[in-house]
């Protein structure tokens, strides 16, 4: 009977173990580990304010309040088509408004610091530094893509 009850005890133990070490690979593998291009800064202290935050799955953002309320900031992201995304804003007395936004074709499977500095040439297409309208809701209607260019010459 002893021998029974210490078999069903180290059945449960096994079985506990087990579980413990599935849901331990199920939040590694969904949260995974920061790579070398993860990071995250913030600044609380003093009349400004300053954050930035880079992800490895291809998010950024930046932002400063300065002391009179007023927010400026960038964000940029890389949609699953392989774009990046990018819009500088200004939050103030006047509300949101996006200054600049571009919309590149940068491909898959990029970092999003290189994806930024590789269009940093690529001009805004909408915003009110752009257009002078006011930056809310404009849609995208033109994407650049990053493309390298060959000559070939036949005879």
């Amino acid at each position: 009977m002893k021998l029974k009850s210490l078999k069903m005890w180290l059945n449960c133990w096994m079985l506990f173990a087990a579980l413990a070490v599935s849901l331990l690979a199920v939040v590694e593998g969904s949260w995974g580990s920061p790579g070398d291009g993860q990071y995250h800064i913030q600044t609380d202290e003093g009349p400004e304010r300053y954050f930035r935050f880079q992800t490895d799955n291809g998010q950024f953002r930046k932002e400063r309040r300065l002391q009179d309320g007023t927010v400026v900031g960038t964000e940029a992201w890389i949609d699953a088509a392989g774009f990046l995304r990018q819009k500088d804003y200004i939050a103030d007395k006047n509300g949101y408004r996006i200054l600049k936004s571009k919309t590149v074709f940068v491909g898959y499977d990029r970092h999003i610091e290189d994806a930024i500095k590789s269009t940093k040439s690529v001009p805004a297409q909408t915003g009110v530094l752009v257009n002078g309208r006011n930056g809310l809701h404009e849609a995208t209607k033109t994407a650049y893509p990053i493309t390298t260019t060959t000559t070939t010459t036949t005879t």
